[in-house]
């Protein structure tokens, strides 16, 4: 995008230049053109780096919420794997076995 603006201002400077050099007419009346051409060139330039401008910042918004997001889906994935490994970790333990088969011979079935 850089390169395209810096072109289109080259372009637009060499235009009014050239169209200037070819006019007829009086010295006054170009330099009315030029201040107008110049006045007209700097708005639309100002324009263009308002939008650019607008356009980052959205695009850090939008940035910041996707990460966010993805240390939050982290957080959950990870609470998650280290409880699986808690669990796994019980039944693999012969206490833990024990106290399985014994809350199974209590507790009656239905």
């Amino acid at each position: 995008m850089g390169k395209w603006l810096k072109g289109f201002m080259y372009g637009a400077v060499a235009g009014a230049v050239a169209s200037l050099l070819v006019a007829p007419q009086s010295g006054r009346q170009t330099r009315d053109l030029l201040r107008y051409k110049s006045v007209q060139l700097r708005q639309m330039a100002q324009q263009k780096v308002d939008a650019a401008r607008e356009k980052a910042i959205g695009m850090t918004e939008r940035s910041k919420e996707y990460v966010d997001e993805q240390k939050e889906r982290v957080s959950r994935l990870a609470q998650a794997v280290q409880q699986t490994a808690k669990d796994t970790w019980k039944e693999g333990d012969p206490g833990y076995q024990q106290e399985q088969r014994e809350i199974k011979m209590v507790t009656p079935r239905l």
